[in-house]
């Protein structure tokens, strides 16, 4: 629903009668969080809007008190919102409930705060211990080497299995109009891990730029990882 679009969704009014109800959605989601939605029907009906399960810090559900994967740093006071009449909407579990009148015209807006944040996976799945990735809003993002930069030597990292992903490195957003027909990436620095002859680890900051999941493999031959490693010396990423 939430993408910028005009929809009709099949319903029933509050009598019980089916009814088929127009709504047009004006957003630039998943880029903003911000949505407005517009009832283009006239009639005494009830609308829930969905609220994602990311924008209350639900990486995914809840099953048998168990969760395959985690935000770590989600920020709770930044919840999502509704608001008609310049008045907040209840907000039931997993929806925010709108029941009225509707005259065509009429319109809610809904805003979603946009979160970039970590992900972890359950320690019960062995092969991501230790590992994080990163989400902002509803989508997954990758990095590719060749978004990738070391600062000391100006040249790509040795490999991207190198690469560390602090749990407390900073990371921030840019929407590259220029990149990929258009996409919000996130930057951050993270760390390589260097053997030294001698033995010893040493590390290098490297500047990364990473891209929605989704539009990888679209600029030619590059290594490519979701997940990384949360401290240095963790086991390296095996995708």
């Amino acid at each position: 629903m939430y993408a910028q679009s005009e929809a009709t969704l099949k319903g029933v009014t509050v009598d019980g009668a089916p009814a088929d109800v127009k709504i047009k959605v004006e957003t630039q989601y998943p880029w903003d969080g911000a949505v407005k939605v517009t009832v283009l029907t006239d009639g005494a009906f009830t609308v829930k809007a969905r609220i994602p399960g990311w924008s209350v810090g639900e990486a995914v559900p809840e099953v048998d008190g168990n969760r395959l994967h985690s935000f770590i740093n989600f920020d709770k006071s930044q919840q999502p919102k509704c608001a008609a009449d310049g008045k907040d909407v209840k907000r039931d579990p997993g929806y925010f409930v709108l029941t009225g009148t509707w005259k065509a015209g009429d319109s809610f807006t809904l805003n979603f705060p946009m979160q970039t944040l970590k992900v972890v996976t359950n320690e019960r799945v062995k092969a991501d211990v230790g590992l994080s990735c990163i989400q902002r809003g509803p989508l997954v993002y990758c990095i590719e080497a060749q978004d990738c930069v070391v600062k000391q030597t100006g040249k790509a990292p040795s490999s991207l299995h190198a690469l560390v992903l602090a749990d407390d490195a900073p990371l921030s957003t840019e929407f590259r109009s220029d990149l990929l027909n258009g996409v919000m990436t996130v930057k951050g620095t993270l760390k390589e891990c260097v053997q030294e002859e001698n033995g010893t680890v040493t590390t290098r900051d490297v500047d990364c730029i990473a891209i929605p999941y989704y539009s990888w493999a679209n600029r030619g031959l590059s290594p490519m990882s979701v997940y990384f490693p949360r401290t240095v010396g963790g086991e390296a990423p095996h995708r």
